[in-house]
Parts: C-alpha cells; structure tokens; sequence
C-alpha cells in the first residue's frame, strides 16, 4: 500500500486502512446543487464507506438533473479511473483532516457531502474551520470534490 500523500490512481491518498484507502481528485470539479430540492432521498449515510452508495442512491433517484453534485462525481473520469463519487459526511471529514496533503480546497467554502439531513438540507463542511453542518440547502452551490477508493 502506498503512503498517505502519494499519487496513486488518478488522485492523492489521503486516508489508508488495511485493506483499502481513499483517493481524492487533485482539483474541484464545478460548483454544484445538492439536487431534489424538497424531496426526500431515502437510504444515504453519514458513515465512513457510505460515499459510494450515497451518491448510486442520489444518481437513481433524483433524475433529470445532471449538474448536481452526486452526478457530476459519478461521470466524473481521470486518469483512466471513472468510479468516483461524493463522500458521505464523514469521509468529507476525513478529506478535511487530510486537506494540506491533498491541496487545492477553498478554504473560504463550504463542500457537499453526500448524506442527506432532510428533503431541503444536506450535511456540507466548511474547510476553514472545519465546520461540519446540516443545514446545507439543497438549492445552494458549493463546492464539489469526489473521491474514489483504493484497493
């Protein structure tokens, strides 16, 4: 296994278990809506692992809109590599703890998880304090960072 802060796989290992990590991209992808404003997407996780279902779940059930965050992180293809999505609550943490490794972030932004609080709101985190917070409208842009894991 390569080390926290390597190159590996079309983005930086930023976070290293025993049998897998977890790659973010090295840039932001376009500013983005949370999606399906007012409706309720059942089943997303803030859990750690939780990022790539959560996203499956918003890409299924939230349709006919393709600039939403889950979507762009899951069309999302670099480096040969095109299993990206947007991470749950608390793996966007963990790309908070790892954000001087892995470079890039505004720091004067919020950033989209994809663990859904309620039919209006999602958990987003400002990354300049580190500031994890629910009330996430779905009907506001911020930032999009997807990430992949490692095997």
């Amino acid at each position: 296994m390569p080390n926290v802060g390597d190159h590996v796989q079309g983005g930086v290992l930023f976070y290293s278990a025993t049998t897998f990590g977890w790659v973010a991209a090295e840039k932001d992808l376009n500013p983005a809506y949370w999606g399906c404003y007012q409706t309720a997407i059942d089943g997303t996780s803030t859990a750690l692992r939780w990022g790539s279902s959560n996203t499956d779940i918003i890409v299924s059930g939230c349709t006919g809109n393709t600039m939403i965050a889950a979507t762009l992180c899951s069309n999302y293809s670099y480096s040969g590599y095109t299993d990206w999505f947007l991470p749950s609550k608390d793996e966007l943490n963990e790309m908070y703890l790892a954000k001087d490794i892995i470079g890039g972030f505004d720091m004067t932004d919020n950033y989209w998880s994809s663990s859904q609080y309620n039919d209006q709101c999602a958990y987003i985190q400002y990354f300049l304090t580190g500031t994890q917070s629910e009330l996430g409208g779905k009907d506001q842009l911020y930032r999009v960072r997807p990430i992949r894991i490692y095997t």
